[in-house]
């Protein structure tokens, strides 16, 4: 056992240094390569999990992928050429230089949530002027010290790349809110879980970056909060590749949507088939109705991915007249009717079979999962779907009781 030890003690050090085999900092670093490399092959392999390739999705996913391959890089020659082990200045501009690129990539890879491509383009601009100027300061300071030791460059790097991160995270999330706004009436499957990823993982790279930025600072404190971002990472990674089920709904309108953006519209501002822009008049109100009517039939209500782009899809009626048809009838918008719908079949079926579960129900009529089903009937009736079946039966056997008195 010692000889196979001291084996391996000689074969390390003919790539990393022997005074460093065992450090602490050393153990961190290559426990951040090792992580960093699995986290990538993670989300290379995440594409065998997905039941068709979503573009924006594909685009998320290499993007953090190649930003996990950017910190294994830097992981590695850290270890390779003890960077951070000769100063802790040297370890500050080191870790901005790959620390910069990796966050910016993770702002852009989520940001294919679904944006139009002029937001895409201000961000690629962006990143190109941030990342110019960090290789601008990076490149001044070592030919005035031609060293890394930079002094006071070191200083105004740090800041530089601080006002970045905050610049790239911030509006990041602020674009993505405004997605959702925008896409939430459009949408008739629960977006729960859609946000509850999004906002995680955003939490996540917030608090990896700004709680990174203050760490890189001291080795000693990197020692602390170095695990603990990388556990953050972790749950960043997993709730990336937890969205790959949830963003069909999403990809689906923004095609449409860019389809639509870059159709022509005539002069004379009628659609292809010569139908005016505005809302359809009373003969074309019957015809939608007949359609829904139609597609309610069908009992395409019970597609729990189903948008306003498939039911136009389905009816051939374009989405505009669908929304304005739902205004006209004042039925709030798609999200809002397709609810109605489901919620009605549901009673209609915790009424006629009450010994049908909930999970058989929520499939049944349309929802995405029981908790979707339960969140419904608790936001229309203040109770639970098994509350109001008791409810019912017990409103039921008093009216029979009524009946046969009188």
């Amino acid at each position: 056992m010692a000889l196979s030890f001291r084996r391996l003690s000689v074969t390390l050090p003919c790539f990393f240094p022997i005074s460093t085999a065992m450090d602490p900092l050393f153990l961190l670093q290559y426990s951040c390569f090792l992580f960093t490399t699995m986290c990538a092959l993670m989300l290379v392999i995440a594409r065998i999990h997905l039941p068709r390739v979503y573009r924006n999705y594909e685009r998320m996913r290499w993007g953090v992928c190649a930003a996990m391959a950017i910190l294994a890089i830097h992981y590695f020659l850290q270890m390779r050429f003890g960077l951070r082990a000769s100063g802790d200045d040297v370890g500050l501009v080191v870790n901005i230089l790959f620390y910069t690129p990796a966050i910016i990539l993770m702002c852009f890879a989520l940001s294919h949530s679904g944006h139009s491509p002029r937001y895409y383009r201000r961000f690629r601009i962006s990143a190109i002027v941030a990342c110019s100027l960090v290789a601008t300061i990076f490149l001044t300071g070592w030919l005035s010290h031609k060293s890394l030791h930079m002094g006071r460059y070191g200083t105004v790097l740090h800041i530089v790349y601080f006002i970045t991160i905050s610049g790239f995270i911030t509006s990041t999330i602020l674009n993505i809110r405004k997605t959702f706004r925008g896409i939430i009436g459009l949408i008739g499957g629960d977006l729960k879980p859609l946000v509850r990823h999004f906002w995680t993982g955003y939490f996540v790279l917030c608090t990896t970056g700004f709680v990174g930025s203050a760490s890189i600072f001291s080795t000693s404190l990197l020692l602390f909060i170095g695990p603990l971002c990388m556990l953050s990472i972790f749950f960043f990674i997993m709730n990336i590749i937890a969205l790959g089920n949830f963003l069909m709904p999403i990809e689906e309108l923004m095609e449409e949507d860019e389809e639509s953006t870059e159709t022509p519209m005539p002069a004379d501002g009628l659609t292809k088939g010569d139908e005016p822009r505005n809302a359809p008049c009373a003969p074309q109100l019957s015809d939608i109705e007949s359609a829904l009517q139609q597609w309610i039939g069908q009992e395409k209500y019970r597609d729990a991915t189903a948008t306003i782009a498939s039911l136009s899809h389905d009816t051939g009626i374009a989405k505009q007249h669908l929304t304005a048809y739902f205004e006209e009838k004042g039925l709030g918008n798609f999200r809002m009717w397709l609810g109605d719908i489901r919620f009605e079949k549901a009673k209609c079926l915790l009424t006629k079979h009450p010994e049908y579960s909930n999970d058989a129900i929520s499939a049944a009529c349309g929802f995405s999962s029981r908790s979707h089903l339960y969140r419904i009937f608790r936001n229309r009736t203040g109770m639970s779907p098994g509350e109001w079946q008791a409810a019912q039966g017990e409103d039921s056997a008093t009216s029979h009781e009524g009946s046969a008195e009188g």
